[in-house]
């Protein structure tokens, strides 16, 4: 979650946003260590953020604020670009939403009708062959 707090102290800004970011925390299912199986967008204001997946072993390749994201959800290789707005607040919140939009592997199998194996082999050839 992100939280930002204002007070009159440090201290209480700091309890405020942390008190914000636990109320809007976002869970990602991790599966496999696969955590994104599909681009995801959000969008805050006039700033657009879209996160794609990218084959094992490629890093994260983002900007500061989302990078942070990135790492502390436990996301090793993605690639991000921003659209809009430059203003590192309405990137991080646009990121943030754009997680609400994900879905994980299960509900990924289910939109196709297939099985989960069957959409996990198809996400490993998928990545040997971009290696």
């Amino acid at each position: 979650g992100v939280g930002f707090g204002k007070h009159k102290t440090v201290r209480g800004a700091i309890d405020n946003g942390l008190k914000l970011a636990v109320r809007d925390m976002v869970w990602i299912p991790l599966y496999e260590g696969r955590p994104l199986y599909h681009d995801i967008v959000g969008m805050h204001n006039k700033c657009k953020v879209l996160i794609r997946a990218a084959p094992a072993g490629a890093g994260n390749v983002a900007g500061k604020g989302v990078r942070s994201i990135l790492d502390v959800m436990g996301i090793r290789d993605s690639t991000t670009k921003v659209f809009g707005r430059q203003n590192s607040y309405s990137i991080v919140l646009a990121a943030l939403k754009a997680f609400e939009n994900y879905e994980s592997a299960q509900m990924v199998a289910l939109k196709r009708g297939k099985r989960l194996m069957d959409v996990n082999k198809v996400m490993r050839d998928h990545n040997t062959t971009n290696d």
